[in-house]
């Protein structure tokens, strides 16, 4: 399913002309003086080939953040090597808790780079460094496509880009779904005693449910994967309007150089 969107988000003019461009570049650069093979031969490239080359490393970077958000749905539909985790202090809520944290900071990736793009499509020549929303309504204004599309993409996804800087900054992340389980299952104690090298004790063992914790893990982990698959399906569809929008000044550029 993964694979299907993608290949629908770049089956549009702007990401078939930047492939076709980029392969042809690299046909020709071969038939050039000075080529190396196995070297970066940058510099041999025209104008027009670094602007398309910019642009279409720019491009991959954003496919593999959204790869790296379907690896992630990997990694929580089935938990591998659960008593190597457990032996290691890495319990199901911590794994499960890992993954959300690297899913926070994709989708702020994904944002970052199609800021990036803008500013590469546009020549505008921010350094990525300063490349921020501010900057870039300052030099396009914010009525065009493409800065309307990420204005919407940070709206929708505000609370994860806020959670994802506190998590950054503070190490904080939040989840009451995950604290009840861990407080009210039973499920903290059990952690603490193998953090520590114990083992439950007999009447521990009695007033502890493992079929009720399973239940509560295996619907808790149902319900991020859910999560993340609404998530897909949103930067899906943000990704195929952004690409389109900048379809028109791609070609004028290009066209220009």
């Amino acid at each position: 399913m993964h694979k299907n969107e993608i290949n629908k988000c770049l089956n549009n003019p702007f990401s078939l002309k930047l492939l076709d461009e980029h392969y042809k570049s690299t046909k020709e650069i071969e038939k050039r003086d000075g080529f190396q093979s196995g070297k970066n031969n940058y510099q041999l490239l025209s104008e027009k080939e670094k602007y398309n080359s910019r642009i279409f490393r720019l491009e991959c970077d954003l496919i593999t953040t959204i790869d790296k958000i379907e690896f992630i749905k990997v990694f929580l539909i089935r938990i591998p090597y659960k008593k190597y985790l457990w032996k290691n202090s890495i319990d199901e809520l911590s794994y499960i808790q890992y993954h959300l944290e690297i899913l926070y900071h994709k989708v702020h990736t994904v944002l970052d780079v199609m800021k990036l793009l803008i500013n590469e499509v546009y020549s505008l020549g921010i350094t990525e460094r300063d490349c921020s929303w501010k900057r870039l309504k300052a030099k396009v204004g914010d009525q065009i496509e493409a800065m309307t599309v990420i204005n919407q993409y940070y709206e929708e996804f505000k609370n994860i880009l806020e959670n994802r800087h506190l998590n950054s900054h503070q190490g904080y992340f939040q989840d009451k779904k995950m604290d009840d389980i861990d407080f009210f299952t039973g499920y903290g104690l059990l952690k603490l005693y193998n953090n520590a090298g114990l083992e439950p004790d007999e009447e521990m063992k009695k007033r502890i449910s493992k079929f009720y914790i399973d239940f509560k893990l295996k619907h808790f982990r149902n319900d991020k994967l859910q999560f993340i698959g609404n998530i897909q399906k949103s930067i899906y569809g943000y990704l195929t309007r952004f690409f389109l929008s900048l379809n028109e000044e791609y070609n004028k550029k290009l066209n220009s150089l």
